[in-house]
Parts: C-alpha cells; structure tokens; sequence
C-alpha cells in the first residue's frame, strides 16, 4: 500500500486547537462589531468575565458578537469594548470582575429609571 503525497510538509492547516492570531486580526481590526441577542435565546459564558475554573466564577450573557466568526458570549458595555479593543482582554482577578458587575448593574438600572 502506498501512501500518496506527503502529510509531513505542512501543507494543510489543523482544524484543532485555537487560532488565536485570526482572532485576534479580526476582533482588533478596528471595524464596526455588531452584539445582538443569541439568535436562539440561549445563554453563553462571558468571554471575559466568565471563569469555570473558579467556584461561582460563572458568568453567562445571553449576547454574541454577529461580526466575530466564534460568535464570542459577551456582555453589552465593559466585557464587548475590552474584547474588542485589549490584546489581553481577560480579566485577571476577583476585583475586576466585580467592578464588571457594579457596572452591569448600573448600566440595567439606568435603563429601568429612563
């Protein structure tokens, strides 16, 4: 049996794992990005605030970017900007996650009040 052609130089891109640099050239790009309400009004975790690893670190949003090829789970205002703007949009720490949250909850109760 033979084998045709050579798989060993690369010829083909793997479909496994991230690919963290398109990603980066597309959510980085400076082009209007579009969050909408997830289609199918399912909840996803946060890109940026969301930590599973961490007990109660859970964060879900019910919206996604439409222009972003993963269709990221973001929340509307801090998480959306600094995903689309930060190399590193991660947040790091406890403290900064709770002040994402103070300002969610600012954000939804200055829109009740209008």
């Amino acid at each position: 049996m033979a084998l045709v052609g050579d798989f060993r130089q690369g010829g083909g891109a793997s479909t496994r794992g991230r690919t963290s640099t398109s990603d980066n050239q597309q959510r980085l790009n400076g082009m209007l990005h579009v969050i909408i309400p997830h289609p199918e009004k399912k909840r996803k975790d946060c890109i940026v605030c969301s930590k599973r690893n961490v007990p109660g670190g859970r964060r879900e949003t019910t919206y996604i970017c439409e222009t972003c090829d993963r269709k990221p789970g973001l929340h509307v205002g801090t998480c959306f900007k600094r995903y689309h703007t930060l190399k590193k949009f991660k947040l790091l720490n406890a403290c900064q996650t709770l002040d994402i949250i103070h300002i969610h909850i600012f954000n939804l109760n200055s829109k009740v009040s209008l």
